[in-house]
């Protein structure tokens, strides 16, 4: 259970639709550098306040988005 920063009401759980009526999922993504590089993706979580309209949002999977230098294919 997500509580509003503001306002102290439990948040309800949202999605962020980039195209309507069919959406992916919103990604955050950690590139490393280079042409042929990595990326590493974690979804985005979206919480809305129903009081006061507050959002927050959190990577659904954190440590996916982490870079691995020492990672060998």
């Amino acid at each position: 259970m997500i509580r509003c920063n503001k306002c102290d009401v439990e948040m309800l759980t949202a999605s962020i639709n980039t195209t309507y009526p069919v959406s992916l999922p919103v990604m955050l993504v950690n590139r490393e550098k280079g042409l042929f590089a990595t990326e590493h993706k974690s979804e985005l979580l979206c919480y809305v306040c129903p009081e006061c309209g507050h959002i927050e949002l959190y990577a659904k999977d954190p440590q996916k988005l982490k870079e691995d230098s020492k990672k060998t294919l």
